[in-house]
C-alpha cells in the first residue's frame, strides 16, 4: 500500500514538474517571439537605410567625389551584414520556437500519459474499496 502511495506522490511530482517546465517553455517562446518582433523592426529600418544609401549612392556618382562614395561603400557593406545577421537571428529565433513547441506537445502527451496513470491508480483503489466493503457486507 505504501509503493502504490509513493507512486501516486511520484507521479503527482512529474506532472508538476512537466507543467512548471512546460509554462518556462511558453514564456520563453514569447520572449522569442518578442525578440524577433524587435528585429523585423529592426530590419525594416536596415532595409530603409540600404534605400537611402543607395539613393546617395546613385546622387553621388555624379558629383565624383571619391571619398564621400568609399564612406557610402562602407556603410553598405555594413549595412549588408546587419541586415544578414539580423536575417539569420530571425530563423534561428523561428527553429528555437519551433523546437520548444515540439518539446511542449512531448510534454503535454506525458502529462496526459501520467494523469491516465493517476486516474486507473485511482480506479483500482475505488474497485478495491468498493469490493472490500461488498466483502465484508455479505460476511455480516
Amino acid at each position: 500500500m505504501k509503493n502504490k502511495a509513493n507512486q501516486k506522490t511520484m507521479t503527482i511530482r512529474r506532472v508538476k514538474k512537466l507543467i512548471k517546465e512546460k509554462n518556462k517553455m511558453n514564456s520563453e517562446i514569447i520572449e522569442i517571439e518578442n525578440k524577433n518582433r524587435i528585429a523585423s523592426e529592426k530590419m525594416e529600418l536596415l532595409i530603409s537605410l540600404r534605400e537611402t544609401i543607395s539613393d546617395e549612392l546613385s546622387n553621388n556618382m555624379y558629383k565624383n567625389t571619391h571619398k564621400i562614395t568609399k564612406k557610402l561603400n562602407v556603410k553598405q557593406s555594413k549595412n549588408e551584414h546587419a541586415i544578414y545577421n539580423t536575417q539569420k537571428l530571425i530563423a534561428d529565433n523561428k527553429n528555437k520556437i519551433e523546437n520548444k513547441k515540439i518539446i511542449i506537445k512531448r510534454m503535454e502527451t506525458s502529462i496526459k500519459q501520467l494523469d491516465r496513470e493517476l486516474l486507473k491508480q485511482w480506479e483500482v483503489k475505488k474497485y478495491k474499496i468498493a469490493n472490500e466493503q461488498t466483502i465484508e457486507l455479505i460476511l455480516n
